[in-house]
């Protein structure tokens, strides 16, 4: 290929492609190694459905470029913090925990669906007559597993810094956790940084004002997404003591950028990584 035929967009979503299908090639590799013959069908339905979670949130960061900026990526980049000290929490005593973390969630569910029924009400309507309630209904039903005799709707387990305590990722909560949460909750920190700029009139006292600041994508958030998928997959192989003899995903990562040029890689600008 000659300069004149390199096209670097096509390069680029080559390159992201690769690694989005690697993510979701860990996972099913891991499924077919382990959930061969387990009797405890919640403990892989739960562990698989968490490490398939894990890959959706890289594979929808990597597939949107404009949202790796510290106004959104933060939102994906939490999410798997928790989802990596919730499989590794898991793990620990899967049969027990998994079906708290079954149990748990099919009470929001259910909740969910008698709040509905009581604004329906609320409304002078009647929901044994709404055909979306009636589908609900039938798809919470279809959710009962034998092992269930009550739906909770308190806590599955301990907070989250507790758990990430006793999986002995408590660095990832501290840091990594903490750090994407300013942007989750809209916190002052985040806010100052991203959305307000001091007026340019002087004689108006340098006052801050509102800011719809937009912000190049940087590479090393998806690079994270990366770093919060090994996590996970080393959490869950370690525990089931699963052999899989493959790349990290951030190896992949690496390896599929570097067939591109791409704008200053590896120089991380301090506000676009939330510090």
């Amino acid at each position: 290929m000659t300069v004149t035929d390199f096209d670097p967009t096509e390069a680029f979503w080559k390159a992201i492609n690769a690694f989005v299908e690697y993510l979701s090639a860990q996972v099913h590799d891991r499924w077919a190694v382990w959930a061969q013959g387990h009797e405890n069908r919640h403990v892989h339905e739960v562990m698989g459905g968490l490490l398939a979670r894990q890959a959706t949130l890289a594979t929808e960061l990597a597939l949107n470029p404009p949202i790796w900026n510290a106004h959104s990526a933060p939102l994906i980049l939490r999410s798997m913090v928790e989802n990596c000290i919730t499989i590794a929490w898991i793990l620990k005593m899967p049969d027990e925990r998994a079906n708290q973390f079954i149990a748990y969630g099919l009470g929001q569910e259910n909740l969910l669906l008698e709040q509905a029924k009581a604004s329906l009400r609320e409304s002078g309507e009647n929901p044994e007559e709404d055909p979306n309630i009636h589908r609900w209904e039938q798809w919470l039903d279809g959710q009962r597993y034998t092992f269930l005799t009550e739906v909770n709707v308190g806590n599955w387990g301990p907070n989250l810094r507790e758990m990430a305590e006793e999986a002995g990722l408590l660095d990832l909560h501290r840091n990594d956790y903490a750090r994407w949460s300013s942007a989750t909750h809209n916190m002052w920190h985040h806010v100052v940084r991203f959305n307000i700029q001091y007026c340019t009139n002087p004689l108006h006292g340098y006052h801050r004002v509102p800011a719809v600041s937009q912000l190049p994508p940087n590479p090393e958030l998806l690079q994270r997404a990366a770093e919060y998928i090994d996590i996970a997959i080393r959490s869950f192989d370690e525990a089931t003591e699963t052999e899989i003899d493959e790349p990290s995903a951030v190896e992949v990562l690496d390896r599929e950028l570097q067939k591109i040029p791409m704008p200053s890689r590896g120089e991380a600008n301090d506000d676009s990584l939330e510090g």
